[in-house]
């Protein structure tokens, strides 16, 4: 049983199972008793997939980029595509661009492709796996170099690949040039499709000045549909003087000259990644995921902060309106605020020891990303990632992938996480919920549990050296941010420390409640009588961003002893206001 289905026991009780996949807010409204919920849907051999992604950065535009930076990466790139399970029977999909993506992800044709999960080795098996089933916690690591020039008749594990799951899970991608190693690396998370959007504005560009971090500016856009029509203003002019066409997993590499305020048009969804650079630096890169428009919001946190002064940390905070804008700032050291200009962006030094959080005063929406080792001197510990916009975020989040050093030796890079108000976040460190020396309310085990105040910030660093998979959430309700990435006070210049980080995007939640209300009397009181009737109302919502497979809502009738309190009156179950199929359906 999923988390999320624990959960839902939790809160509602089982009774009769029944499924649905689970995208917004459902409303169940009956007499007396909420008898059943979701009918099962039919499905070919194998269900399709909840969740669909395609690898960022393509190795041979990646390395166009790198070399805007230095002569110095060599022509193969290590690649990583790390893929974490966050739900026990998943199957996972894995179709390479090389040979064309399948008609159907769930149910291929062509012997490249992967079906992983389903027990039967025949379509596949994860590499390093000797059993194909997957379960909450498991993590597939793709690793390998990938040599350019690129040759399709050859296939790897790199960008553009396509990839689809039944249930949760979590996508990040790193990469890095065999010569000179991970010290000219970074990584980014890999949103799933229906977090990808139509329009972008970037906060950070070349016409910034910030210590040479943005001196090279460019920007990856990657389609999800075939014709999808890609329009650029790259120089911020207010002119859309770019246009390309893409199809299904196509990127187009926008080369240098991006300035802060440019902005993304599709007219179906993209991916929008952010690479930036300073040039003749050798080493230093930092990229971003920026989000869509629509998904951004007037209040965001900071998990990480200012570890060593002489490698800070700081918040970029731009705003996209028309007008100038107010943010405030609450930290663990006091509050304040900072006038942003329209199209501007402000750069806020994180304080040590506390997390941030950024609000704009009127409600106006805003973005940020965040850059480490940020000072003039700024090669060594070099990384950055995007604030999470507070709409997005949930209770819970897993570490896609994140390695203390490329070969384990040491763990120079850990978890940074913040919460919005006091609560206790619980650490399961492999992500399996049935492994821990502790144990929560909910009946999940965990290896250790921190108390924190609002905006307080914590460093977690799994004693394997490797954060991967590693599952942080709270039981309270309290929103959770979190990244992960090097820790200039841990870690040490030069290879195998790993220069860098990036979002970890929260997992979806789901929260429910149970009203009840008088519906008709017999004595015109008030009060319940018996043989009156109740209506009862579950509410059930989806927090995240992402549909929800598998979601079992199901309640039992109050009872006296043996005897049921009330009885339940057929036929009379709605859902979101329709008529619910009769009780004696087919489920």
């Amino acid at each position: 049983m999923t988390k999320i289905a624990r959960l839902e026991k939790r809160v509602l009780n089982s009774m009769k199972p029944a499924h649905k996949r689970f995208s917004g807010l459902v409303i169940l409204a009956l007499a007396l008793l909420l008898s059943a919920a979701f009918s099962t849907a039919t499905y070919a051999a194998n269900p399709p997939p909840v969740q669909t992604y395609f690898v960022p950065l393509p190795e041979a535009q990646l390395r166009a980029m790198l070399l805007r930076l230095s002569s110095a990466p060599g022509s193969t790139i290590h690649g990583v595509v790390s893929i974490v399970v966050t739900s026990d029977n998943a199957l996972v999909y894995y179709d390479h661009w090389e040979d064309g993506y399948e008609l159907d992800i769930a149910n291929p044709t062509q012997a490249s492709s992967q079906v992983w999960g389903d027990n039967n080795t025949a379509n596949g098996i994860p590499p390093g796996y000797v059993q194909d089933i997957l379960n909450s916690g498991d993590v597939i690591a793709l690793e390998n170099d990938v040599p350019l020039p690129r040759n399709p008749a050859n296939l790897f594990y790199d960008g553009r690949d396509k990839i689809g799951v039944t249930k949760n899970a979590v996508v990040a991608r790193a990469a890095w040039p065999v010569s000179p190693g991970s010290v000219m690396a970074d990584a980014v998370e890999a949103p799933e499709v229906k977090r990808w959007g139509l329009e972008f504005k970037i906060p950070v560009g070349e016409n910034l000045s910030a210590d040479s971090m943005f001196e090279y500016t460019g920007l990856f856009v990657t389609a999800s549909q075939n014709n999808t029509t890609v329009q650029v203003d790259k120089d911020a002019n207010g002119s859309l003087e770019t246009s390309q066409m893409l199809n299904e997993g196509e990127v187009f590499f926008v080369d240098d000259n991006v300035y802060r305020n440019a902005r993304v048009v599709a007219d179906k969804p993209v991916m929008v990644n952010v690479l930036t650079g300073d040039v003749g630096a050798s080493y230093e890169t930092r990229w971003f995921t920026i989000y869509p428009l629509e998904q951004w919001s007037a209040s965001m946190y900071s998990p990480f902060w200012t570890t060593s002064a002489s490698s800070p940390a700081h918040v970029f905070l731009y705003n996209p309106n028309a007008g100038q804008i107010t943010i405030n700032y609450e930290t663990q050291g006091g509050t304040g605020s900072f006038a942003v200009n329209a199209g501007e962006t402000y750069r806020y030094a994180m304080p040590q020891n506390t997390g941030a959080h950024f609000y704009s005063a009127d409600g106006s929406p805003f973005f940020g990303v965040g850059t480490m080792d940020s000072d003039a001197d700024n090669a060594a510990y070099d990384w950055g990632f995007s604030l999470i916009p507070e709409g997005s975020l949930t209770t819970e989040a897993v570490v896609g992938w994140a390695p203390g050093t490329s070969n384990l030796s040491a763990n120079g890079s850990p978890v940074w996480v913040t919460a919005a108000e006091p609560t206790t976040v619980y650490v399961d460190y492999d992500g399996d919920p049935t492994t821990g020396p502790l144990q929560d309310a909910r009946g999940d085990f965990y290896d250790v549990a921190y108390t924190l105040t609002a905006f307080q910030a914590q460093r977690i660093f799994d004693p394997d050296k490797d954060q991967t998979g590693m599952h942080l959430y709270t039981l309270d309700g309290v929103l959770i941010a979190a990244a992960w990435g090097q820790d200039p006070s841990a870690a040490q210049p030069g290879n195998p420390y790993l220069d860098m980080g990036y979002t970890v995007l929260p997992l979806p939640a789901v929260s429910a409640r149970k009203d009840v209300l008088l519906w008709s009397e017999l004595i015109n009181n008030g009060f319940v009588e018996g043989g009156e009737t109740l209506l009862y109302t579950i509410t059930v919502k989806n927090n995240g961003t992402v549909i929800l497979p598998d979601v079992i809502v199901s309640d039992t009738l109050p009872m006296s002893g043996t005897m049921p309190v009330v009885t339940y009156v057929t036929n009379t179950m709605q859902t979101n206001g329709a008529a619910f199929p009769p009780d004696n359906a087919p489920p």
